[in-house]
């Protein structure tokens, strides 16, 4: 998905099905792991939605533009969860949905409405919101400055964004929501002790039996935890 400009598109969507009363009752902790290689950045941005279903969320990342710059073609919402109309493959994802509405942030706006069941939403822990990728400014740092926050705030002109919203009947989250730390490591160091040794293997053969995804411990940064990591860990190690 490539990223567009601002738009309301999901406010209407919004205002349609989720009528907004103010009084926060489920729990939202949003957080997010990164793993870097010596080009590149990518960064999960997960919730624990441990209240009432959603039926969208609103998350925006910031970063550093001097140390990294976005990698539009793979900065995406998570279409599998976070949709309009029919549920995947056939679903029609909001158009809008990734916006730069300024260097050095990049905003996520996911909705979730299956017309099959228009009041479903979305519960439970470890739950992907985005990921967004970068390429990195070659000679800087791992001090890569990503932020997270409320995707939408005090728009102009109006009206109001509310981010964080429940099922109906609809209750907005977004004064509750708590932002959580940002885990960034070298792909690789499967264990996040900042070095790549052979505790990683133990690591990653942890991850793998509890069929586990951490973006970190993916080496060689195709998806999946599998045999393939323990052969990408051994050649950087060996040839660091």
């Amino acid at each position: 998905m490539r990223l567009k400009q601002k738009s309301h598109c999901f406010i209407l969507a919004a205002l349609l099905f989720c009528a907004l009363p103010a009084v926060a009752l489920a729990e939202v902790n949003v957080y997010a792991e990164g793993a870097y290689t010596a080009t590149d950045l990518v960064v999960y941005i997960y919730a624990n939605i441990t209240g009432d279903p959603l039926c969208s969320y609103g998350v925006k990342l910031g970063y550093n533009g001097e140390k990294v710059t976005v990698d539009t073609a793979n900065t995406e919402i998570n279409e599998a969860v976070w949709y309009f109309g029919s549920p995947p493959p056939a679903n029609t994802a909001c158009p809008n949905c990734v916006v730069t509405s300024t260097d050095g942030e990049i905003v996520f706006i996911g909705p979730k409405l299956d017309t099959s069941d228009p009041t479903e939403g979305v519960i439970g822990t470890r739950i992907l919101l985005a990921i967004a990728a970068f390429d990195r400014v070659l000679g800087q740092n791992t001090e890569f400055e990503i932020t997270l926050g409320l995707g939408k705030t005090n728009p102009s002109p109006p009206p109001t964004f509310d981010n964080f919203v429940t099922v109906p009947p609809a209750t907005v989250l977004d004064g509750s929501v708590a932002f959580g730390s940002v885990t960034i490591h070298e792909r690789g160091d499967a264990n996040g002790d900042s070095q790549i040794s052979s505790s990683d293997f133990t690591a990653i053969r942890s991850l793998f039996f509890q069929g586990k995804y951490v973006v970190y411990a993916d080496c060689d940064g195709n998806g999946s935890i599998s045999s393939s990591d323990f052969t990408c860990v051994r050649n950087k190690f060996f040839n660091p």
